[in-house]
Order: C-alpha cells, then structure tokens, then sequence
C-alpha cells in the first residue's frame, strides 16, 4: 500500500544540507522545502549558499505525475564572480566582480531534467567591476566576443595591448529572454576604461551558435595618445582641445559596429558600419 501511495504522490520535503555537492563541484549549503498540491509539487524554497554567491528560488513541478513541466523564479548574488564560475566547473573565465541575475525560468520535465533546448523565460542581470579573461573554445569563446578580444582586427587603430588580457569592465547590464532554448537581447551594454560596447541579437544554447549585433566605442582619450594619434605634440594639444569641446569626437570617428554569426567555437565576424565624420559621409547615404 505505501509503494501505491508514492506512486500517486510525492513526499513533502524539508531538508538542509550542509555540504552539498554534484560530483566535483561544491556548492555549499542547500536548504530545500517543498510540498504536494494536487497534481503539482510546490517548491516553497530552495537556497543554495556560500561565501561566494547565495541562490533563491521557488517555483512549481507542474503536473509531476504524468506531462511535467518545471518552473522557477530565481535571484542570484554573487560577491566574486569569478570564484562562482569555478564552482560551476567553468574556471579561468572571470576575475573577480559582483554580480545580480533575477528571473524566471520554465523547461519541460521534471526538475533534474533540465535541458537547453526545451529553455524559456526572462532574466536581468547587472554585473560591476570585473574583467573576462584571456578566454577558451565553447562559451568562454563566447565571453571572448563579447569581451572585445576581436576587437584589434576590427578598428585602423591598434587596441591590442588594451584587450591582450581580456577585458576589465566597470559594468553590465542586459535584459534577456529565452524561447526553447534560443536566448535573446536587445539591450546588453558593457562599459569599461578602454571602451563600450552594445549588443544585440541572440545565441542558440543547444547547437551553440549566435547572431549578434555589436556596436563598440572605444574610449580613445583614455586608451591611447592623442599626440600619436593625431600626428605630434601640437596637433595632439588642438585634438585634445576638440575632444572636449565637440563631445569626444575621436571615440565616435573610431567606433565600429560588426556582426557576429557562426558558431561558439568557430565565429565569423563581419564588419558592418565604421562610423565616419558626418562631414566626410558621401552624399548618397543621406538619400534614403
């Protein structure tokens, strides 16, 4: 009779772990409170913490019993991002940083079987003061793009010394939503000392491959000369003259929008728009 009665329903839970690890990876503390309602099981609570990030969520295992789904909403904080990704088994990616990523999220199955191609739903993330390294293939080449390391064979002016290491930023922010595993964004935007970048488009987190728009600004008067730039001393004084008063005129003559196809591991990146002094603009691109 107990067999039969756990067949129809599912146990209410309340657990507190105190080392809690899937394989090699430990992700500290987990408390975890759930309850059966009907034909669904509730999540009141998960929390996953330790000196690194504090996880909560709640959510719902919809239907468990015969076509489940699994829904959650979902804060994450983390004080070294950096140390974060190490846990997740994804280490030498980012050094250091803070971090906030709030959302929902929805996949068909139960909980355990969570997969990217059956992903929907929306997240916010805002990220401070960190740098994406020198990164590898898969996602972390990923990061790498985003991150400007492509950046010096995109621009006349040579940043390579600003991005050999990867790329410090002072923040991200980004809105993103996710269909069956396709992941979109129309507004990431990632500043830092040598420059800013704007994306848009979308990933594929199942065959691994990306559409993106990027627009990047370089931040001229903070990454380079302006003497070697505008050719000698005198000429570098009246630049830096101009730089402030016409509104940093460099930064927008040298920024570039390109885009990025491809996949993960094998991008291929297309330059798309170089922006020029409207002055210089031929005539027949205003005829339209």
């Amino acid at each position: 009779k107990e067999i039969r009665r756990l067949a129809k329903q599912y146990p209410a839970l309340d657990i507190t772990v105190e080392n809690f690890e899937m394989g090699d990876k430990k992700f500290g503390t987990l408390a975890l409170n759930a309850y059966e309602n009907e034909n669904d099981w509730i999540i009141q609570k998960l929390n996953i913490s330790n000196p690194d990030n504090t996880l909560t969520a709640d959510g719902t295992w919809h239907n468990w019993s015969r076509n489940p789904n699994t829904s959650l909403r979902f804060n994450l904080q983390t004080q070294n991002i950096g140390n974060t990704l190490i846990r997740f088994g994804q280490p030498d990616m980012v050094k250091g940083g803070k971090a906030t990523i709030t959302g929902q999220l929805q996949w068909p199955g139960s909980p355990h079987e969570f997969e990217t191609s059956g992903l929907s739903g929306n997240f916010k993330l805002d990220a401070e003061k960190g740098q994406i390294l020198k990164v590898q293939p898969g996602v972390g080449r990923l990061l790498g793009l985003i991150s400007l390391q492509s950046l010096p064979r995109r621009l006349t002016l040579d940043f390579r010394d600003l991005f050999s290491d990867g790329f410090a930023f002072d923040k991200i922010s980004a809105n993103a939503t996710a269909t069956n595993g396709i992941l979109r964004s129309n507004d990431f935007f990632m500043t830092g000392p040598a420059a800013e970048t704007k994306i848009k488009g979308e990933t594929n987190l199942t065959t691994e491959t990306q559409n993106f728009k990027v627009k990047v600004i370089p931040h001229v008067t903070d990454s380079l000369s302006l003497a070697a730039l505008a050719g000698g001393p005198i000429a570098g004084a009246a630049a830096f003259v101009a730089q402030k008063i016409l509104k940093d005129p460099l930064n927008k003559i040298a920024s570039t929008e390109y885009v990025i196809t491809g996949t993960w591991d094998n991008p291929q990146e297309v330059e798309s728009n170089k922006e020029t002094n409207p002055k210089q603009a031929p005539k027949k691109s205003l005829q339209h």
